[in-house]
């Protein structure tokens, strides 16, 4: 969470070079109320590494700027690299690497349509 003691000023003129306007700034910087909180949801053991996967893929977006940014999907480029990084087991790898392909996959559409139709 950005604060406004935790961030230099320039940062803050950068996101407006960028469009972001102020009120998106005021809503980024203002701790969230806890109704505002999303709700906890149990993750399934078979989900585990797709997620722990899908996060540390986190920095790895695509995008296009345009008349307003939008998130394309993951750069899938940087997949071994974040595997190897998490330690994902090699036999999950090998053997599953399909189906956790297929969970990242949905993990990441599902993230688009919410960032995308955030903007």
């Amino acid at each position: 969470m950005l604060t406004q003691q935790g961030a230099a000023d320039e940062d803050f003129q950068d996101l407006k070079k960028f469009g972001v306007s102020d009120e998106e700034i005021e809503r980024l910087i203002t701790p969230s109320r806890p109704e505002q909180r999303p709700a906890e949801y149990p993750l399934w053991p078979e989900h585990f590494h797709a997620v722990l996967l899908f996060i540390s893929m986190a920095t790895q977006w695509r995008t296009q700027i345009g008349d307003r940014m939008s998130y394309l999907g993951l750069d899938y480029a940087a997949l071994p690299a974040a595997e190897d990084r998490l330690s994902v087991p090699p036999e999950l790898r090998n053997s599953d690497r399909a189906s956790l392909f297929d969970q990242l996959r949905v993990l990441e559409r599902s993230a688009m349509a919410v960032l995308n139709e955030a903007r």
